[in-house]
């Protein structure tokens, strides 16, 4: 009996109509699109999340000066002090670089003059590669030997209390080359450096032991003032960075509002990144929309395809199969079509994982495959239970009367 049966089901699958074979035709490749799209729109995401979103040069607001009265003026811990405290930056801020820039070293070994700059030794990831250290010199230049020697001038009063320097002193630190280059490091790529003047960088604690032994600073302070009359340091910028970069243009508004004079990376980013998101809504819903129009399309070929097989099941039911028998044998059919759409999507899905380059993608692709079983599941119980249940339960006279519209 199980061979009769098995008989008539290659019987019943010869008579499959083509436009069945056409409408599962049509979803295959409809869904082989989609899934194509998918990884593409996926990698699109991944460039602009590594060109954008994750870009550290991004999150960064550089400030270089500010107005007052119409008049521009230098930074100074006044300045960094209240931005500190503005309530956008203490929301969204998760750092605030100050950079404390000293004019008058003197290269030992050539003459040259060498701006220093001292950084808090905690924001160390922003600018280098390693962690900052007390009593160490760092450059992102390659200079020769393990020590930088400095000439440094020795500030005295004289006696009108004028600042004279008729002496100096040479301070030596060990010279480690582990400054980040521009396009590592978000604060750095967005400075502008003086031609043929180096900088080498120091933590605040080395720069202020270094203007304690010029006598600029007297021994009982314990933090950089920034007074260029008197020891010759000026902030000369401070770094703001933002966690969300969606939250940068607010942050930028509000110093703007303050007189600040800016400069970061994506003036109009709410724009760009209203754009993103517009084209991943869109995106999302034409992926539904087509997912939903084959899946009906192939529904609807099913369904007629068993309305002109009704016959066929009445005269089987009339020859003594029972419901059970013919759903089984239906059932069967149905099963071996969903199979050949699952191996061929699922040999497609392969293909598009070796071919298609995108981080991540052996997680992808399992969560795709997984989307496919899904997608073929639901159309299957649709045409089992909706389809094909409704029509081997319906009497002879009916099934034979029924059918005489496709004779």
């Amino acid at each position: 009996m199980k061979r009769s049966d098995k008989d008539t089901g290659k019987l019943i699958l010869k008579k499959t109509s083509t436009y069945l074979k056409n409408s599962i035709m049509i979803f295959l490749l409809t869904i082989a699109s989609l899934l194509y799209g998918v990884l593409f729109f996926g990698k699109f995401i991944q460039e602009n999340n590594k060109n954008f979103m994750e870009n550290d040069n991004v999150h960064v607001i550089q400030i270089s000066g500010k107005t007052a009265d119409n008049e521009y003026s230098q930074l100074n811990n006044t300045d960094y002090n209240n931005i500190k405290k503005m309530e956008v930056i203490k929301k969204d801020a998760v750092a605030e670089i100050v950079f404390y820039q000293f004019v008058g070293a003197i290269n030992s070994d050539t003459d040259e003059p060498i701006i220093l700059i001292g950084v808090d030794s905690k924001y160390s990831d922003y600018i280098c590669q390693q962690q900052m250290e007390d009593g160490v010199y760092y450059t992102a230049e390659p200079i020769e030997g393990r020590k930088l020697s400095l000439n440094l001038p020795v500030v005295q009063s004289d006696k009108d209390g004028n600042l004279i320097s008729e002496d100096d002193i040479t301070i030596e630190y060990e010279l480690r080359n582990a400054m980040q280059s521009e396009s590592e490091s978000a604060v750095l790529g967005m400075r502008d450096t003086i031609d043929h003047i180096q900088e080498v960088f120091v933590t605040q604690n080395t720069l202020l032991d270094i203007l304690k032994r010029v006598k600029m600073v007297e021994p009982q302070v314990d933090h950089i003032t920034d007074d260029v009359e008197k020891n010759n340091v000026s902030i000369s910028e401070i770094y703001i960075y933002v966690e969300d970069v969606y939250h940068v243009d607010e942050c930028a508004k509000a110093l703007l509002g303050q007189g600040y004079y800016l400069d970061y990376t994506f003036k109009s980013f709410d724009s760009l990144s209203n754009s993103l998101k517009q084209s991943s809504i869109f995106f999302t819903i034409l992926i539904v929309l087509l997912l939903l129009t084959s899946q009906i399309n192939v529904f609807l070929a099913f369904h007629s395809y068993l309305r002109m097989q009704q016959k066929d099941i009445g005269i089987l039911k009339f020859y003594g199969f029972s419901e059970k028998r013919l759903y089984n044998i239906y059932k069967k059919n149905i099963d071996y079509i969903f199979l050949f759409c699952f191996l061929t999507l699922s040999l497609y899905l392969l293909i598009l994982g070796v071919a298609i380059d995108i981080d991540n993608k052996w997680k992808i692709i399992p969560t795709m495959f997984a989307g496919v079983i899904a997608i073929l599941f639901i159309l299957r119980i649709f045409i089992l239970k909706i389809g094909l249940k409704r029509i081997v339960t319906k009497e002879v006279l009916y099934l034979v009367k029924d059918t005489k519209e496709f004779e």
